[in-house]
Formats: C-alpha cells, structure tokens, sequence
C-alpha cells in the first residue's frame, strides 16, 4: 500500500509541474520541449488511472517512470546535451522508481540512468546535439535546479509522511498480533500459552529467593447442563461474564486466563496457600453474586483447586495436585474451594 501511495504523489507531482515546465518552455522559445512536456502529461494520467482502475502498481510503476524518462531524454536533446539542465532530473526516475517498487526496481533504473549518461556524453563529445534555441539558458538552469530540489523535497516530505503512517500501522498490527499471541479469542483474559509462560516465571523466582505462589484451577459447574438448556452461544457469554468477574477481583501482582474449556487458572504470586484460599473464596462469591443475563438471574457457581508450588516440584506436577483438588471439591458438592495436598492421585474432574 505505501509504494502505491508514493507512485500517486510522484504521480500527481509530476500532473502539477509537467504543464508548468510546458508552459515555461514554450515562453523561452522552445515550443517543441514544451509540447513534449504536455505530451507527458498523459502518462501520468495514465499512472494514475493504472492505479485507480487496473490497480497494477507495477505497470502503473514503469508507465510513469519510463515516461518521464523519456521526456528527459527528449529536452536533453534539445537543451546542450550532457550540460544541459534537465541532466539532473534524470535522477528522478530511480528515486521513483525505488520508492514506489523497492531497492531492486530502484538499482535497476540506476543502471539504466548511468547507461544513458554515458550514452548522452558520448553522443555530445560527437557532436550529436543541436545547439539551444531556448532564449535565456541561464534562466532555465537556475529555474530547473530550484525546481528539482523543491520536487524532491516535497516528495521526500510526503514519502516520509506515508512511512511514518506506515510504520505506525505496522506497530499497531504487530500491538494486535502479539495481545493475540497470549490471550484467549473468546474472553480476552490470558490463554493457557500465556499462563504456563507466566507460571514457569513464578517457579524460577520461587526456586532461586523462596517466593511462594499458588496456582488455582477452575471449573464452572454444571456448564454442560448450561450449554444443552441455553445453547453454546449463551454458554460462551456466560463464559464471558465468569472471566471478567474473576479479573475484576485481581491482584496487579496476579495472572489469571482461561486454562481450556470451561477451566481457568489463578496464578497468586508470593501467595502461601492459607492466603490463596481467603482469595479463593472471594472470587467463588464473587462468581456466585454476577448477574449473568443469558440465565435469567440463576446464580452460576465455580469448582477451586489450590495447590502451592512444592520445592523441586514441576508444575505440571503442581498443576496435577491443584486439579485432583479441583476433583475433590466437586465431589464434596461444587461451589467451593479445596487446598491440596502432597500426594498425587489419579482421578477424573467431574463437570
């Protein structure tokens, strides 16, 4: 998008002084380098409806450049050859060229720019170019020099206008791409990338200065039964609500996301496990107290495991012990939290 936006201000540059240059041609005398600039005028027309209509930037591109190439080569011709004025705008073109194709585009209209500056000094060492007929040359090289340096100036001005736009874009994409990165699509919190990411962090600190930290594992109960009676878009919305009631109760020090499912994980930081239960059972009342609306005002409860990290302990190992004692409190009834303990035993988390 941005080589198209530069090869339109070249383009419009070039509708904006083509028939100046035209016109001022034609006062010193030289009506015919002023018909060819209004000649010109059409492949910049033609650049732009390119663009506009065809949307081929490439070909948009080279109609352009190839055209005002062209031109140069024209007036040169006319104008003293290799010390004619218009010399110097034969850098136009690579300078177009990169910026509306890129640094290949760019070195390859360089090429072409050093081989007709050889071509043109070499047809002038022969004799090859008529003498000016323009009336004041001196005019026309201080008006030209003037000229080329406000052009390029201005289309450096918008060029660095467009990147800078550009660029911002880019960081603001990227801004998106890395939030997508590590948040979960349906409930914006943290998704479970994110939280084991987050929960290695906390075991390296708990290893190396004996920071405690728990993790606590959540399920919403009966969320099957949820999703058959209301269906699963009103089982997501519910989700929803659960998620930004939990984050509302949040410490800044915390982490919690949705760990998969109708599951979510608390990471409480420097947080033993008497402390994560009293925050535990915060946020289970304060689950309990959301007015969800897809369920016509019944209260909606959550299942807690905790379990604090152990020392040599991996979490996944941590995290085993946190969901048997998730299972726990869903057998003794739901709606509630459970502290786990030391031993590992295989069973199943009921809904």
């Amino acid at each position: 998008m941005t080589r198209a936006e530069n090869l339109v201000v070249g383009s419009l540059l070039a509708v904006v002084v083509l028939p100046l240059y035209g016109g001022f041609y034609r006062v010193l005398g030289d009506s015919r380098s002023g018909l060819y600039c209004f000649l010109a005028l059409s492949g910049a027309v033609a650049a732009l409806a390119l663009l506009r209509v065809g949307r081929t930037v490439r070909l948009a591109r080279e109609t352009l450049t190839a055209t005002i190439f062209i031109l140069l080569l024209f007036v040169i011709h006319r104008t003293g050859g290799i010390v004619s004025p218009s010399v110097i705008w034969l850098s136009v073109c690579p300078l177009l060229a990169t910026a509306a194709g890129g640094a290949r585009i760019g070195v390859h209209w360089t090429g072409i720019i050093l081989a007709a500056l050889a071509g043109i000094y070499t047809a002038d060492l022969q004799g090859a170019f008529p003498e000016p007929i323009v009336s004041d040359m001196r005019l026309l090289d201080f008006v030209s020099k003037v000229s080329f340096i406000l052009v390029v100036a201005v289309f450096l001005l918008v060029y660095e206008r467009i990147s800078s736009a550009a660029i911002a874009g880019l960081d603001q994409a990227l801004g998106i791409i890395r939030m997508q990165a590590v948040r979960d699509d349906l409930t914006g919190v943290f998704n479970r990338r994110e939280l084991l990411r987050v929960a290695e962090r906390e075991k390296c600190r708990d290893d190396r200065h004996g920071r405690p930290f728990c993790l606590c594992l959540m399920d919403v109960d009966h969320f099957k039964r949820i999703n058959d009676t209301c269906g699963h878009v009103a089982g997501d919305q519910v989700l929803k609500q659960i998620a930004a009631a939990i984050q509302a109760e949040m410490r800044g020090t915390d982490c919690f996301g949705r760990y998969g499912g109708e599951e979510f994980l608390m990471i409480l930081a420097e947080t033993d496990a008497a402390m994560a239960y009293a925050f535990a059972e915060r946020v289970r009342e304060a689950v309990e107290r959301a007015a969800i609306p897809e369920l016509d005002g019944s209260p909606v409860t959550i299942s807690i495991g905790i379990a604090q990290h152990l020392e040599h302990e991996t979490i996944s190992q941590t995290l085993a012990r946190a969901d048997k004692a998730l299972y726990r409190a869903k057998h003794s009834g739901r709606n509630r939290v459970e502290n786990a303990t030391a031993a590992l035993e295989e069973a199943p988390v009921a809904d």
